[in-house]
């Protein structure tokens, strides 16, 4: 059975998009951030876990970036997933693609490690 996710902290939120939407199975629950080009969100997983992938579905962020960490310290991040681009300035400025999802096969040598929390 996969891990329980929690999220920790988030950098910003909109009262109507809070973070702890993008841990539901709907589709139309995002989070959005309120007063800022940047947002960072922490997860915590229940227990230390192996990550294969990771699926992503982008509410209109023009790059995204997975950083992880073995410990509640929040002070050695590995990056797992780099800075990907999920729109260009093109479609940011026709206002189009808000909604690409992407998913990405995690190398064998971080998918072998147990992680303890996310930063996206």
């Amino acid at each position: 059975m996969a891990p329980a996710l929690a999220v920790c902290s988030c950098s910003s939120q909109s009262h109507a998009h809070p973070a702890d939407n993008i841990l539901r199975s709907e589709t139309y629950r995002t989070w959005l951030i309120q007063g800022s080009d940047t947002g960072t969100v922490v997860l915590s997983l229940s227990s230390p876990s192996e990550i294969a992938r990771i699926e992503l579905v982008n509410a209109g962020s023009q790059y995204v970036e997975v950083l992880a960490s073995m410990d509640d310290t929040n002070e050695d991040w590995y990056t797992i997933m780099p800075k990907s681009v999920f729109r260009t300035e093109k479609e940011i400025l026709a206002e189009t693609s808000r909604d690409r999802k992407r998913v990405s096969k995690l190398s064998p040598a971080t998918s072998s490690k147990s992680w303890k929390r996310l930063k996206i």
